[in-house]
């Protein structure tokens, strides 16, 4: 989850086939290190956990597992 300087709005990046895109979220409840995502990411989506501050909205990429 990555918080837009100067703002309390929150981002992740979404992959789709072969790009990202930054998809502002509502979040939930916290717990532990992890957070309830209430809005702003469909269903069985790719979300980047890695690597996010060198990408920029559109930015082609490549999966890694």
């Amino acid at each position: 989850i990555v918080k837009q300087a100067g703002s309390g709005d929150r981002y992740v990046y979404v992959y789709d086939n072969g790009k990202v895109t930054y998809n502002k979220v509502e979040l939930g409840r916290r717990m532990g290190a992890e957070y309830e995502l209430i809005s702003g990411v469909p269903d069985n989506s790719q979300v980047v956990i890695a690597g996010q501050a060198r990408l920029i909205n559109g930015a082609e990429v490549e999966v890694e597992k």
